[in-house]
């Protein structure tokens, strides 16, 4: 089996064993979820330790549970730009906008699919910082009043 430059590194970093990085990859082919979010769904790594993991490796901020920062600018109207629906269902919540970027809370960094999304939806680049996914949604909730 061939591993991803991500999966090399959470092996080194020891927050997955081999046996699991197996299990996950077969869970991969039967679900449509990303390595990350599966580690986290079958127990064998807390959300904010990945989180933080991904924060370290890809060099993007960490906005943790208790820094209590998770908040959209309220005079942007982001939620017209992403729509309560997406952002749930992909776990993305915008935070700012300026006149090239959109900076955007996401779970899972490594989501191209995503990424690639939110550049065609809001016309400019994307700047990330990762959150945990409960972090994520209970902000999404608050924000779009749900």
């Amino acid at each position: 089996m061939t591993l991803s430059r991500l999966e090399n590194r959470l092996l080194q970093e020891r927050l997955i064993t081999q046996a699991q990085l197996e299990e996950i990859t077969q869970a991969q082919k039967k679900e449509r979820k990303s390595i990350i979010e599966l580690m986290v769904d079958y127990g064998h790594v807390k959300e904010e330790v990945i989180a933080g993991f991904l924060s370290r490796e890809y060099n993007l901020a960490f906005i943790r549970p208790e820094d209590n920062r998770l908040y959209p600018i309220p005079e942007e109207n982001l939620e017209e730009l992403i729509p309560y629906e997406f952002a749930a269902r992909r776990n993305a919540l915008a935070l700012c906008r300026d006149l090239s970027s959109l900076t955007v809370a996401v779970f899972d960094p490594t989501d191209f699919e995503l990424i690639g999304n939110l550049e065609s939806v809001a016309g400019c680049s994307i700047k990330l910082v990762v959150a945990t996914r409960s972090n994520l949604q209970k902000a999404i909730k608050e924000f779009y009043g749900k």
